[in-house]
């Protein structure tokens, strides 16, 4: 078998049992755990696993390292769905938070579309320009880093930016989307 094949196998392992073992790989394979442990190292390099010590496991992908534009039709019937429901929470004259988020922005354009008398505050660039449009809604945008895969705004300065305000209203997002694992299975510590 050739190393990449190997490889490729050890990824196979991972992603079906969650975790892999070096003794137990050295013994299906027949090489060394030393040739194993360089073959976890260059996978971990290429961000295909995370080594922990006797082994590896999955990598854990966090939703919010996709960027907004990957992650805005998502889900989208679904954030549609939130964000009708949650125009009805904000009245005339509210003050309202819209932080990064995909089902924020589908809400900034229902607030847009409404016609609703209400200050919005946000760090997202996609929410600002949906209430760029002529509407009557105030904008107010909080700078700070900015982070192009969120589409916003973060950090010290924006934190700082955002603390004088006091909200009527705040919709925070979660960036989920990710999945559960299945019933029955062990889930790596780390």
């Amino acid at each position: 078998m050739f190393a990449q094949e190997r490889r490729d196998s050890i990824v196979e392992m991972i992603n079906r049992n969650g975790q892999v073992r070096v003794k137990n790989l050295s013994e299906r394979f027949s090489v060394t755990e030393d040739c194993i442990r360089k073959d976890l190292g260059m996978l971990e390099r290429e961000g295909r696993l995370s080594r922990l010590y006797g082994g590896a496991v999955k990598v854990r992908i966090n939703p919010q390292e996709f960027n907004a534009a990957q992650r805005f039709d998502k889900n989208g019937e679904i954030k549609q769905t939130i964000a009708a429901k949650s125009l009805p929470l904000i009245h005339e004259g509210d003050t309202v938070f819209l932080d990064i988020s995909t089902s924020n922005a589908r809400l900034s354009r229902l607030i847009a579309e409404s016609q609703v008398k209400v200050t919005v505050v946000t760090n997202m660039t996609a929410v600002m320009l949906n209430l760029s449009v002529s509407c009557r809604a105030d904008l107010i945008f909080i700078g700070g880093s900015f982070s192009p895969g969120r589409d916003g705004f973060i950090g010290a300065a924006a934190i700082a930016g955002i603390e004088p305000f006091r909200f009527d209203t705040a919709f925070m997002g979660v960036a989920g989307g990710g999945s559960l694992p299945e019933p029955g299975r062990n889930l790596p510590r780390g």
